[in-house]
């Protein structure tokens, strides 16, 4: 069975953004975001990882590809 490849938003956190502020900024929208294509969160959480160099925040699921 193929696995089903979803599309997601990861937010990522810059290096120079203090741990206090990542909630207020995510919240704000003032957080970088990277879109990803993968069959999980999960993978998609590590891939935005690798690409980036930064941390991630979180991923969220905006879609299916056709």
């Amino acid at each position: 069975m193929p696995f089903t490849q979803r599309q997601y938003r990861a937010t990522l956190i810059p290096d120079h953004v203090e741990p206090e502020d990542v909630e207020d900024l995510a919240y704000a929208g003032h957080l970088p975001t990277k879109h990803l294509t993968a069959p999980s969160a999960e993978q998609a959480m590590r891939m935005a990882a690798q690409q980036s160099g930064l941390r991630v925040l979180k991923t969220e699921r905006i879609g299916e590809v056709a």
